[in-house]
């Protein structure tokens, strides 16, 4: 087994953890009785399976296609993502509490 398989066999891990979480994330939408709970189980879900996407697709980039702007594009999305998404899901919250 070659470095090259390690990576894309971690890569290809972390896409299919990245997949599972955003199922989950749909399907608490959809199961989930009242608004902050479906807000809640989106927010959190959907954030980390983004961030392990994204982080996949950098490592991908970075370390199979030697391509590092893309790796830093992939974890300027990462340091976004963990910044925006708490801000909205506590917007939200607080506009439909009002």
């Amino acid at each position: 087994m070659t470095s090259t398989d390690l990576i894309m066999t971690v890569v290809s891990i972390k896409l299919i953890l990245g997949v599972i979480f955003l199922s989950l994330a749909t399907l608490g939408s959809i199961k989930f009785p009242d608004f902050f709970t479906r807000m809640a189980a989106i927010s959190k879900a959907s954030t980390l399976g983004l961030v392990l996407m994204s982080s996949a697709v950098g490592w991908y980039f970075a370390l199979v296609q030697n391509d590092w702007l893309s790796f830093a594009k992939a974890l300027f999305l990462v340091v976004f993502v963990f910044a925006a998404s708490p801000v909205a899901a506590h917007l939200l919250g607080r506009g439909a509490y009002k």
